[in-house]
């Protein structure tokens, strides 16, 4: 991980902890509103898992290590996330050709994969993976970005009609959450409740998780 990735994603920052309890929350509720409350015999995969931050955190929540697996295409986060996570299996390897047969997963999570994907194709692709490996009854959430980062020319916004070209078999349920990281990294340090509030109104938010079963 070299050091401007260390900082931006420092865990001592405020904005991040801020960011990071935002998504909890909101993949907490999925589980509760699905009724998935029993982790330990689920098998998830994380689709682009970097570090392996969000694999640990299913860990944390009683998901058995060798059911959790993930994938991602750079070497340096495949190393530290086998390290974090030595008793899963995590995959050096690109989201348009995942290693897993068909119909093997309960649960596949992406957290800004897609927005971070240039090509509409390689998106397609990655998408018709995904399907191809998760079970039928089992779940698929999706986090990212729905506006574009205007900070940052490599993030794209994944809208609901973006999501329904790549799963036109799927209907999802979405729910804003967080606020858009730039204003977040400002407003958070100087005033937490608030940013709490903006929060809640979800005006401000940049971010949408989204979740569909498999049918």
């Amino acid at each position: 991980m070299n050091q401007p990735e260390i900082e931006r994603f420092a865990f001592y920052r405020p904005d991040v902890v801020f960011f990071r309890h935002c998504v909890e929350r909101q993949l907490a509720g999925f589980f509760r509103k699905t009724g998935i409350v029993d982790l330990p015999d689920k098998k998830i995969l994380e689709v682009g898992c970097g570090w392996g931050s969000w694999l640990l955190l299913f860990l944390s929540w009683g998901a058995r290590p060798e059911n959790l697996c993930g994938i991602d295409l750079l070497p340096e986060r495949v190393e530290v996330a086998r390290q974090r996570l030595p008793k899963s299996e995590i995959a050096l390897g690109r989201a348009e050709k995942l290693p897993w047969p068909d119909d093997f997963f309960d649960l596949v999570f992406q957290f800004t994969l897609f927005s971070s994907m240039a090509s509409p194709q390689a998106r397609s692709e990655a998408a018709l993976e995904i399907w191809r490996v998760l079970a039928p009854g089992g779940h698929f959430v999706s986090f990212d970005y729905f506006i574009a980062h205007p900070a940052n020319p490599s993030t794209f916004g994944i809208g609901k009609r973006e999501l329904a070209r790549l799963f036109p078999n799927a209907v999802f349920r979405f729910r804003r959450t967080g606020l858009f990281p730039p204003l977040a990294r400002r407003l958070v340090p100087l005033s937490l409740s608030l940013a709490q509030i903006l929060e809640k109104t979800r005006i401000l938010s940049g971010h949408r998780l989204a979740w569909t079963i498999k049918k």
